[in-house]
């Protein structure tokens, strides 16, 4: 298995993976860095994420984890270091909507969310990607079919707080 880590703290959890190649690996970050002013919120992550491999980032409030995947998504600028999703430097103007156009996003806080139904969530978030599967093939392939009306904010998850 193909490890290399490195991170404050230990904060990476991972499970194993067959070994690739770097030139392989579906994320890169080398040397990450971002402050905000003074703040240090990001310092020196390095890590690899391979093909297939399930890859979390703990740590406590303030350990840079939003900051690192918003750098990974695009969203937002690093102040040093490599980053590469599926090939792509998210960082890119070019490249990044390429990225974008690739991976799939769950935002920490959509205040809207709950007062949508499943189907009318599902549908607006097809609405960025250029090419989006069709609603109702969503629907059953994450096994909703059925409850399309109901409201996002219904869901026992939602209710449990999960």
């Amino acid at each position: 298995m193909h490890t290399h880590v490195s991170w404050a703290a230990d904060n990476l959890v991972r499970a194993a993976a067959p070994a690739r190649s770097a030139a392989s690996a579906a994320v890169v970050v080398a040397g990450l860095r971002k402050n905000y002013g003074a703040v240090q919120a990001v310092r020196g992550v390095s890590f690899t994420v391979e093909h297939g491999e399930i890859f979390a980032l703990l740590g406590p409030n303030g350990a840079g984890k939003t900051t690192t995947l918003e750098i990974l998504e695009g969203f937002r600028a690093r102040d040093a270091g490599r980053v590469e999703v599926l090939g792509f430097d998210p960082g890119d103007r070019a490249s990044g909507r390429a990225v974008r156009e690739r991976i799939g996003l769950v935002l920490q806080d959509i205040a809207v969310e709950p007062y949508l139904t499943v189907r009318e969530t599902i549908a607006r978030n097809a609405g960025y990607y250029p090419a989006p599967h069709d609603t109702d093939e969503v629907i059953a392939l994450v096994g909703l079919a059925g409850q399309e009306r109901k409201k996002v904010g219904t869901s026992p998850a939602a209710r449990s707080g999960a």
